[in-house]
């Protein structure tokens, strides 16, 4: 019988078998979806331990690659839970790898841009970009501020 209360280290791994499996087993979403990972992963976006924050937010953007699987990371909540973590409370590595899943959803699609600023990213992307983030969340704000795929077809 499965615990519902798993150890934070249970999680760790799990989600990190989870990226590994998104980046490298092609179809990958269709069996996540298929076997209801999708729903938990998104809620580990709004955890109370960074590290699952860091890697649910990772794992979102591995997830979103394409507009089918991006729907379903969508349908999942992913968007306003994405943008929460680009708040000034959480790590500059949670902020990257939000803005990181956001660039990949806002990629997919025009609509799923247009999402993105719905659910007001806009003001958290451009104070990530005027604090100096690190080079990559830098990167990840300005790609996603643009969405589209990127500078060549932004949205609007």
């Amino acid at each position: 019988m499965r615990r519902a209360d798993s150890r934070p280290s249970q999680k760790k791994e799990a989600l990190e078998t989870l990226a590994v499996m998104c980046r490298d087993v092609p179809d990958s979403v269709a069996a996540f979806h298929a076997a209801g990972a999708i729903s938990p992963l998104v809620k580990l976006l709004g955890a109370d331990c960074p590290e699952e924050q860091l890697d649910a937010a990772g794992a979102c953007g591995l997830l979103a690659r394409d507009a089918a699987s991006a729907a379903t990371v969508i349908a999942a909540g992913a968007i306003p839970a994405l943008v929460k973590l680009l708040g000034s409370g959480f790590s500059t590595a949670v902020q990257s790898n939000a803005t990181g899943s956001l660039t990949l959803i806002a990629r997919s699609s025009v609509e799923n841009a247009l999402a993105i600023v719905a659910a007001g990213a806009l003001p958290p992307l451009v104070q990530l970009l005027g604090r100096g983030t690190p080079a990559l969340g830098l990167e990840n704000a300005a790609e996603a501020l643009l969405g589209g795929d990127g500078v060549k077809n932004p949205p609007g």
